[in-house]
């Protein structure tokens, strides 16, 4: 019977008897029957100890991905490993980084002993997301990106709340945006439980903040929701597809992640396919939960949309009034309205 199921575990999981014993960590982590089985996410293989009936051994695990990163690199984990958190580990991801920043993840992991790193081609941030979320051993995962640094004591108020509330599935820290910048202000939110995503995404504007970063998961949650490969606005599309499926969601107003603005970046330089994708995920999200202000957002992605020569996703009378742009798109409707703005955008590109 046994055989049997190995031979079943051959066909579909393309198994690989090792030669390698599993390393003492992976003992308490693993169903020792140690078959080297390749588990895939998004079309990604990751080879995985035992046949990966994996349970958390630690409390927090995060995942900083790495690439061009050299001169950011220690900083961030460096913020990381003064938290105050028992039971953490550290996943750097070496997502096809060049030579000085592999040196400087390898001198990091060898004065660490809750640091380490995998590394793999370079396939983008999704990719080496997932990666770092297949291997980590954390009943919670945080993500952290490797020029961002997050403040003292962060981690240990947000885990101070989740003892409190084991029922949450998300949790979101403040974050400073722009730090160093003009631009610089720090978003932060009131402590709240939300057991309706809706109710969050509407209450909190969350639509305007879909950072992947400045909040601590549920393992489960990141496992079945992994980021998309390929995707442009990973962060908010990975956002929606989570929320629905997450019974509680919680904010605080204690701690902050530090985020690093690049101004060569997709926010500020998107083309016209990625926002036509954005768009995409607003309206089929704006079809179960939708308000006056998350409209508005969404025109204004739609208005950048058509000035960049994409199409019109949006009805051609708007639910909703209470501004300028609003009250225009009720009198001359979307298309009108979308016209006028690319003119203006063109006579005036620094404004409206």
């Amino acid at each position: 019977m046994f055989i049997a199921f190995l031979i079943f575990l051959r066909q579909q999981g393309r198994l690989h008897a090792k030669k390698n014993p599993v390393p003492p960590e992976g003992r308490k982590a693993t169903f020792l029957v140690h078959l080297g089985w390749q588990h895939k996410i998004c079309g990604q293989a990751f080879p995985l100890h035992g046949f990966f009936i994996t349970f958390a051994t630690m409390l927090l695990s995060v995942v900083i991905p790495f690439y061009q990163s050299a001169t950011t690199l220690r900083q961030s984990v460096a913020s990381v490993l003064v938290q105050q958190v028992d039971e953490m580990e550290i996943i750097l991801v070496d997502d096809g980084a060049p030579a000085d920043a592999r040196q400087i993840a390898s001198d990091i992991v060898a004065g660490h002993e809750n640091v380490r790193c995998i590394s793999q081609d370079n396939q983008g941030l999704s990719s080496a997301r997932n990666a770092g979320v297949a291997v980590a051993k954390g009943q919670y995962i945080t993500f952290v990106d490797s020029d961002d640094t997050v403040a003292p004591g962060t981690y240990a108020a947000a885990f101070a709340m989740l003892k409190r509330h084991p029922e949450i599935a998300l949790l979101e820290f403040p974050v400073l945006v722009g730090e160093g910048s003009v631009q610089a202000h720090r978003l932060a939110f009131a402590p709240r439980l939300y057991t309706d995503w809706r109710h969050y995404w509407l209450r909190t504007r969350a639509y305007a903040h879909g950072y992947a970063w400045n909040k601590i998961y549920r393992r489960e949650q990141v496992m079945h929701h992994p980021f998309k490969i390929g995707a442009a606005f990973e962060d908010i599309e990975f956002l929606m597809r989570l929320l629905p499926s997450c019974p509680c969601i919680a904010t605080m107003n204690e701690g902050c992640y530090h985020y690093q603005q690049n101004p060569h970046g997709l926010s500020a330089n998107a083309s016209s396919f990625q926002l036509e994708s954005l768009l995409h995920w607003h309206v089929n999200t704006m079809k179960k939960v939708c308000d006056k202000v998350y409209f508005a957002c969404i025109l204004n992605v739609q208005l950048d949309v058509y000035r960049q020569g994409g199409p019109i996703l949006l009805p051609h009378r708007p639910p909703f009034r209470g501004t300028f742009k609003l009250y225009i798109y009720s009198l001359i409707g979307i298309q009108g309205l979308c016209f006028i703005h690319k003119i203006y955008k063109t006579l005036q590109p620094n404004r409206w």
